[in-house]
């Protein structure tokens, strides 16, 4: 179950390993009252009021099948395994509680019912490739017979961009290290002064978001670049409408922005990726799923959490050109996609354009 720490709950999933582990007190009280409901059809006195009523015997019909399902796991089996897990919407004592499961490997459902043989299905996106390859995506999904085609990218990134890479900054095995933390936060100043300002800034860590931005606000508002954050109480639809009318302006941003982000033009000129965004194994459906691959005889890191990381960063890179007159950097602020043999997956993940490699020696005697 959940865990708490000084009063206070550690993260907002907790995995359920248990069969039966509670006893599902509502399920007497849903059959009554979904009884007493059905026993109501002979009162009504129109057909659509009959037809409410029926709604509401089907709705709270699922929602007693739901819960013992939950409770009992019903759907795990030998051969269909699933993880199941309590999640909290918030850290906010009134928050919502979601009782959540979900099917470990999706590739048995997607052949059976979504790739089966004389099925049409087509899937269209811009990130279905690792390594220039669909082997992640058609294994993942059962698509092992399916029919590929990877159609060149309408921009020309060796004119439109130019990706920087700070070679000596702190490895981010720490998000807490302090050296991390101020190597960081003056490479971010670096590159948006070199763009004055027109950056997106995309981080994996909240509070590292908000100590960041919190040390470099007042030194963007000097040189007049308005620096927003994604925190509490600004939506997200507010951010992007700012950042795209304010030209100078500088987002940082954390997972929702690494997706679905169209800001064309000079507002967004600066991509600015402060960590390759592998998943922290925290929560219950990616520790199942790493469980899952290694039971079988895989290599998670391999098989798993580098090719999700990879698909991920190229969701990332492709927030900068929108357009074929759009131009921009692109700058990596994690040197493991020099140093480790991994790396060259996302270096290889991006069209080819041309690649600095700099060190804080050269570039800061020049700031």
């Amino acid at each position: 179950m959940f865990h708490f720490h000084d009063g206070r709950m550690e993260g907002l999933a907790s995995r359920i390993h248990e069969k039966n582990i509670i006893d599902n007190e509502l399920k007497p009280e849903l059959d009554r009252l979904i009884a007493d409901l059905r026993s109501l059809r002979p009162a009504c006195s129109s057909e659509a009021q009959e037809n409410e009523l029926n709604e509401f015997v089907t709705r709270f019909s699922e929602l007693n099948s739901a819960l013992d399902g939950f409770i009992t796991q019903r759907n795990n089996s030998d051969d269909n395994e699933f993880v199941y897990w309590v999640e909290l919407s918030s850290s906010r004592p009134e928050s919502n509680v979601r009782l959540c499961s979900s099917p470990v490997d999706l590739a048995g459902y997607f052949r059976k019912n979504i790739f089966r043989e004389n099925n049409s299905t087509i899937l269209t996106s811009a990130t279905l490739t690792t390594a220039n390859n669909f082997g992640y995506f058609k294994k993942r999904l059962g698509a092992e017979e399916v029919n590929t085609l990877k159609l060149d990218s309408p921009f020309d990134y060796a004119r439109q961009v130019k990706i920087y890479i700070p070679k000596d900054i702190p490895a981010p095995s720490n998000d807490n290290d302090e050296m991390y933390q101020n190597s960081l936060r003056e490479w971010i100043r670096y590159f948006v002064t070199m763009t004055k300002g027109k950056a997106l800034v995309l981080f994996t860590n909240r509070s590292l978001l908000l100590k960041t931005g919190n040390e470099l606000k007042d030194d963007f508002a000097k040189d007049s670049i308005d620096l927003l954050m994604q925190s509490k109480g600004n939506s997200r639809k507010f951010l992007l409408n700012k950042f795209k009318t304010d030209v100078k302006s500088v987002l940082f941003g954390l997972d929702s922005f690494w997706m679905g982000v169209d800001v064309p033009g000079e507002s967004l000129s600066n991509l600015i990726i402060t960590k390759l965004p592998f998943q922290v194994p925290n929560h219950p459906l990616i520790q199942a799923r790493i469980e899952f691959i290694q039971r079988n005889g895989g290599n998670s890191f391999l098989e798993y959490s580098l090719p999700e990381a990879v698909l991920k960063f190229r969701q990332g890179v492709g927030r900068l050109i929108r357009s074929t007159n759009d131009k921009g950097i692109i700058a990596i602020l994690d040197n493991r996609i020099i140093t480790k043999q991994y790396g060259r997956n996302f270096i290889d993940s991006i069209d080819e354009c041309p690649i600095e490699i700099l060190t804080s020696d050269e570039s800061f005697s020049h700031f």
